[in-house]
């Protein structure tokens, strides 16, 4: 999701070859950026967010499908959750 600024307590999260938004928990996968001006950060309460400071739109990838545009600003990263019917209840989708 799209928002204005990044929270004032949001720290910069170390990058590598990418900037890693998600690893999946049981292929190894991720959702990674690997243009230079684009940050991962996150909050103290454990909300990330992704800031594309280029000019430009840049690249998410991912090992399983199809890139993702993300264009220039500050994206608030959510996680995706589903609900079981059966159990009656909600829980976070694994990769």
């Amino acid at each position: 999701m799209k928002i204005g600024t990044i929270p004032q307590m949001a720290k910069e999260l170390k990058r590598g070859e990418y900037v890693v938004l998600a690893e999946g928990e049981t292929t190894g996968h991720f959702h990674g950026i690997k243009e230079e001006g684009v940050v991962l950060l996150e909050s103290p309460d454990g909300k990330r967010y992704v800031h594309n400071s280029t000019k430009k739109t840049v690249l998410l990838i991912h090992q399983e499908h199809k890139p993702i545009k993300v264009n220039p600003g500050i994206w608030e990263i959510g996680i995706v959750r589903e609900y079981d019917y059966f159990q009656e209840m909600e829980r976070k989708v694994v990769d």
